[in-house]
């Protein structure tokens, strides 16, 4: 199945809690620290469709502030990083 774009989580209830990240697993890499659950929490769901080979994510995030009056990357920024060959690891 693929996950339709349509505002509505409920397709993605097939994916399992252990493809689900955390904030408790995610860094501000800018800053080096964890995150405060109080000020900042967010699941990530990945999906994964056999045969297309592609990858799909569900961001959801609650925070205590958000600012979206100036168009530059002064908001939050989230980035994925595949590490297919397992580089980083070694």
């Amino acid at each position: 199945m693929i996950p339709t774009i349509d505002g509505k989580t409920n397709d993605w209830d097939i994916v399992p809690e252990s493809y689900v990240i955390g904030a408790d697993q995610m860094v501000d890499d800018m800053h080096g620290r964890t995150f405060d659950p109080k000020h900042f929490n967010a699941r990530v769901r990945v999906g994964w469709v056999k045969g297309l080979n592609r990858l799909y994510f569900l961001y959801e995030a609650d925070k205590d502030y958000w600012d979206f009056s100036q168009p530059d990357l002064h908001n939050d920024t989230f980035e994925i990083v595949v590490d297919g060959d397992l580089s980083a690891a070694r």
